[in-house]
């Protein structure tokens, strides 16, 4: 995430941050096209990132033709050195420079338009640098006035793609694989969106039924008859398009989002940590050492106030098997890169200062992955999460970059995945809505289908699970299928991170 700021109307000052992860840039922020007839201006910028690619299959990502990396946009204003809140956009009349498209995501959840996708408009790969892109602003639906003293924030977020397609669930040999029908083969989600049952019968007729085959019992268990049942035609199932963080959230990331909400919504969620969690300081001045390292320490309660406040929701475990095995047939134990392969020495040794160009010199070609609760030797040292993205390089592969088929990183170790679990009756009654942008003043999310909900904010964990393991843990949690810990409901530990998606 990069932060700009300017003051708009009355005056314009711009100020680059740096960047992290894949070089992602928004720089030069300006307010252009005022129209005061109909409450309206474009928040203009330059935008850039590094190891961006669409509608091809390399070495890197392997993913499908269908794929593409992407930076999910949005903005926040301030006036009058004011509380920051979300800037609603048009739905059309933003312009995008030669070579990128602007995506205006559907909003049929939502009660505005929270943010745009900015990527690639044909086939290639490398970096992208595309200057005066501008995104419509309705200053006017959010009770801006014409000369008001306005402070703009923009914000970029890196998405992959997850196309609409069919795809497996289970592999009939993990932990919790519930997956499996009566053969205990895997599952073949292939229709569009499902309806979750609890018992596995189909709940009503067309294309609006889950398989029979899957089952779950109160507990998010192994495969059996199951007692009860819910009908929820809305529940993600992975089958439909959406959009996944490429990476965990990292500690710049949510320091951003600390100093953007209200001093008291801080006190909510600022945590102090060890295991090389570098986050410090007060509102509004939050800062960290290590900006691009993945964020540990994120409550439930924590992750999906930052998704509210971006405009995002939570992954369903689903959309998570989705997101890690694609479209490819079910390798039987395989982990997020697709093979039972992983690196045999998990105490990994990091070659420079940890400034976000570090890399990793121990030989992981068998398989990219931060586990085993081992001391990392060189940079900083110690015990925990390594920074976004740090396995993929020039000349990676899937496997040796840790990614997912579509080319999504870090989904086994490092952190745990938050997910919204069907483990529980809270979490299979989750219809997909997105965040407004807006949290409550308590700095909870206000979400009804969110987990954890309860008198208007989301301040429990019913509904949440992990996937995927951690830094802290072996490899007996990390398959795809794995669902250990698929309705484990903990707030939180020194091993816990998050990220979001956005329904395409």
């Amino acid at each position: 995430m990069r932060v700009v700021k300017s003051l708009l109307f009355i005056l314009f000052i711009n100020i680059p941050i740096v960047g992290w992860t894949n070089n992602l840039f928004l720089e030069n922020v300006s307010i252009v096209d005022i129209d005061t007839n109909n409450n309206t201006a474009s928040i203009e910028f330059d935008i850039s990132w590094d190891n961006s690619w669409r509608a091809i299959s390399d070495a890197q990502t392997d993913h499908s033709s269908t794929n593409w990396d992407a930076t999910w946009v949005f903005a926040k204003y301030s006036v009058s050195s004011g509380d920051w809140n979300h800037c609603t956009l048009a739905t059309s009349g933003h312009s995008a420079p030669t070579g990128s498209v602007i995506e205006n995501p559907s909003a049929s959840t939502d009660n505005r338009q929270t943010g745009v996708f900015i990527y690639r408009n044909t086939s290639g790969s490398g970096s992208n640098n595309w200057d005066n892109v501008k995104i419509k602003w309705n200053y006017g639906t959010d009770g801006v006035a014409d000369n008001a003293s306005v402070e703009i924030r923009i914000f970029g977020i890196e998405m992959c793609f997850v196309p609409e397609d069919s795809y497996y669930l289970g592999d009939a040999v993990s932990f919790k694989s519930t997956f499996e029908d009566t053969d205990d083969n895997p599952v073949l989600i292939n229709t569009t969106e499902k309806t979750v049952r609890q018992d596995g019968t189909n709940s009503q007729s067309g294309d609006a039924t889950l398989q029979s085959g899957i089952k779950v019992d109160g507990d998010g268990g192994i495969c059996t008859t199951g007692t009860g049942t819910i009908d929820n035609p809305d529940y993600p199932t992975g089958y439909k398009a959406f959009y996944c963080m490429k990476y965990e959230i990292t500690q710049e990331q949510y320091v951003d989002f600390l100093n953007t909400i209200t001093s008291s919504q801080a006190e909510t969620h600022y945590r102090t940590g060890s295991y090389r969690h570098t986050i410090s300081g007060s509102h509004p001045n939050f800062t960290c050492t290590r900006p691009d390292r993945a964020c540990n320490y994120i409550f439930l309660v924590d992750g999906m106030a930052y998704l509210d406040w971006a405009g995002l929701r939570p992954m369903t475990e689903l959309e998570y098997e989705k997101a890690c095995r694609g479209t490819l047939s079910v390798v039987a134990g395989e982990y997020a890169w697709g093979t039972t392969g992983i690196v045999s020495d998990n105490s990994l040794i990091i070659s420079g200062t940890e400034d976000g160009t570090e890399t990793i010199t121990t030989d992981v070609s068998s398989g990219a992955c931060v586990y085993g609760h081992n001391a990392h030797s060189g940079g900083d040292g110690g015990l925990g999460p390594l920074r976004v993205g740090i396995f993929a390089e020039s000349g990676t592969n899937r496997v040796s970059s840790g990614a997912t088929f579509y080319g999504i990183m870090e989904m086994c170790g490092n952190l745990w995945e938050r997910i919204v679990s069907l483990g529980s009756s809270t979490g299979r009654g989750f219809e997909g809505t997105h965040g407004d942008g807006s949290i409550g003043s308590n700095g909870y999310a206000n979400i009804s289908d969110w987990p954890g909900y309860s008198s208007g904010h989301n301040t429990g964990t019913s509904g949440s699970g992990c996937r995927g393991g951690s830094w802290y843990f072996d490899t007996i949690f990390f398959s795809t299928s794995n669902r250990y810990s698929a309705a484990y409901t903990a707030p939180t530990t020194s091993h816990t991170g998050f990220r979001g998606v956005r329904s395409k």
